[in-house]
C-alpha cells in the first residue's frame, strides 16, 4: 500500500531522484517495528552461531563482506513457540497503520537526525559516516539504512524530490485525519 501511493504521488523511483522501492520498503518495517512490535530477523540471528557472508566486489574491485545471517520463519516460530521471542503485535488494522506511518514519517520522525534501521529499530541517532556519506542537502533529510550493505539509501534523493517528500506524508497525514479512507489515498493504484 505504502509503496502505491509513493509511486501515485511521484515519490518513488530512484531514477527520478526520490527514495527507490526498496527505501520504502524499509521505512514500512521500520515503521512496523516501532509501532506494531514487528520483530527485526536479523536481531534475533545475531546469536546464531552458523553466519551467511556475501562478498562482493565494489564499483573500484574493492572486496567487501556482508553479513546476511537473518532468523528463518521458521525458526522464529521455533523461538515463540519455545517462549524466547515475544508476539507484541498490537493487532492495528490497515487504516490504524497508514495513518500511523504517514503521521511517524510527517510529524514524529527526526529528520536529519535519526536513523530508519530494521536492523535495530530503536530509534537510533544518525552517525557521522551517514551524514559523511549519504546525500547531503542543506535542509534535514532522511536517513534508510540498507541492512546489509550498510549504507544510506538516501544518496538518490534530489533536494527538489526531499522537499516534495515532505510535503506529501504531511498531506497523506491530513487527508486521512480528515476522513480520507486508505482507498481514497491510494486512489485507483491500491
Amino acid at each position: 500500500m505504502v509503496k502505491a501511493w509513493a509511486k501515485h504521488r511521484r515519490v518513488c523511483g530512484a531514477n527520478e531522484g526520490n527514495l527507490s522501492s526498496y527505501a520504502w520498503t524499509i521505512m514500512a518495517v521500520y515503521f512496523m517495528q516501532l509501532a506494531d512490535g514487528v520483530p527485526s530477523l536479523q536481531a534475533l540471528a545475531d546469536k546464531k552461531e552458523d553466519r551467511r557472508y556475501l562478498v562482493d566486489k565494489d564499483y573500484w574491485g574493492y572486496e567487501h563482506k556482508f553479513d546476511i545471517t537473518f532468523l528463518s520463519a521458521q525458526e522464529y516460530s521455533e523461538l515463540r513457540e519455545a517462549g524466547e521471542a515475544s508476539d507484541t503485535g498490537l493487532g492495528l488494522d490497515l487504516a490504524e497503520l497508514a495513518y500511523g506511518f504517514f503521521r511517524f514519517y510527517a510529524r514524529e520522525y527526526r529528520w536529519g537526525d535519526e536513523l530508519v534501521s530494521i536492523r535495530r529499530p530503536e530509534r537510533l541517532k544518525v552517525d557521522e559516516w551517514f551524514v559523511f556519506y549519504g546525500k547531503c542537502h542543506p535542509e534535514d533529510s532522511i536517513h534508510v539504512e540498507d541492512p546489509i550493505e550498510l549504507r544510506d539509501l538516501n544518496i538518490v534523493l534530489r533536494r527538489e524530490n526531499l522537499a516534495k517528500l515532505k510535503v506529501e506524508l504531511e498531506r497523506a497525514a491530513s487527508m486521512l485525519e480528515g476522513g480520507c479512507s486508505v482507498a481514497q489515498l491510494v486512489g485507483k493504484f491500491y
